[in-house]
């Protein structure tokens, strides 16, 4: 009987959760932050519940409404370093963080590829730390600091290690839209580089599952609803310019047409202008201006350009990059 209530609850609460006959989804309303994973058994999410443990309560880095700390998997004689991403709860958005971290959670499930870091499960913190989601740990740096600091180091960065990473990224990203999952805030902040130079695409609190399907269906759910803040410098017109904005497969090339810009100049797109003046340039069609950078010659600008299209449609996939 109480196998079958709680059943019937988990249904409810499913049910709850979107309005399948309007064909759309409405937000939770009804879940609370510390319930996030209650019901991670629904999505098939291994559960790493003591056997995770915080090296330190010292926040490593953030993500949307997440926060990024070091932890200790625990998997008998051996231990496994990871990075234990939780919600940063704020006032009236705590529902919203827990929807979005819930969301991440059931894409990361599905996703092994080796340029997409590699996502372990979930856990139940102890001293009441609520839960986690559970990933490798990458030691090394995002594209960015990278970038920034060995720029002008052509023994570290050279032409061919630059398009070498560019590479890696367009692998995972073609990765992604072949199973139908738009990451929605590719960077170079959320692109990471290990120690031994591997690539990570990482960060999916923005994505959404593109697919049909049903369980689909329960776990896309655009975190711009949610409040996330988007960076102009990095997407696309059709979302800096829409009051709605939505993520889309080819707002992620262009995504990815600003990251080749900064990876080859080693500057952001408009540089240093203000989100009113990049979205005025946006709405005036204009591009970036082209930085001036010995590894920015006309094709690699070129290509740069056509990512940038303010035509979605005409701007390259990912299986063409």
């Amino acid at each position: 009987m109480a196998l079958h209530r709680l059943s019937y609850n988990i249904k409810r609460v499913v049910a709850e959760c979107f309005d399948f006959s309007a064909g759309i989804y409405r937000q939770l309303r009804r879940v609370k932050p510390s319930e996030v994973f209650v019901y991670h058994h629904l999505l098939k999410v291994p559960d790493l519940s003591g056997s995770v443990k915080l090296l330190s309560t010292s926040v490593r880095a953030y993500g949307g409404f997440g926060e990024v700390r070091e932890g200790v998997w625990e998997q008998g004689p051996l231990k496994f370093k990871v990075a234990v991403k939780t919600i940063r709860v704020r006032e009236n958005v705590g529902n919203k963080a827990a929807r979005m971290l819930r969301k991440e959670v059931a894409i990361m499930k599905n996703l092994q590829h080796p340029n997409i870091v590699p996502f372990w499960g979930v856990a139940e913190l102890e001293g009441g730390g609520g839960y986690g989601m559970v990933s490798e740990w990458i030691e090394g740096w995002t594209l960015h600091t990278f970038i920034r600091t060995h720029h002008t180091d052509s023994s570290v960065l050279s032409i061919r290690r630059r398009f070498e990473i560019l590479g890696d990224v367009a692998s995972g990203l073609e990765y992604l839209h072949a199973h139908f999952v738009v990451h929605g805030d590719l960077s170079a902040t959320n692109v990471l580089i290990n120690e031994c130079g591997r690539v990570f695409i990482c960060d999916f609190g923005l994505s959404r599952d593109t697919s049909q399907s049903v369980e689909s269906a329960i776990i896309t759910m655009l975190s711009i609803l949610s409040g996330a803040v988007l960076n102009p410098s990095w997407n696309a017109p059709e979302l800096v310019l829409d009051p709605n904005p939505f993520p889309t497969m080819s707002s992620d090339i262009y995504s990815f047409g600003a990251l080749m810009f900064e990876t080859l100049s080693g500057q952001q797109p408009y540089g240093q202008m203000t989100f009113y003046k990049i979205a005025q340039q946006m709405e005036d069609h204009k591009y970036p201006g082209r930085p001036s950078s010995e590894f920015l010659d006309d094709d690699a600008w070129g290509y740069i350009i056509h990512c940038f299209d303010h035509n979605p449609a005409n701007r390259p996939r990912a299986s063409e990059i």
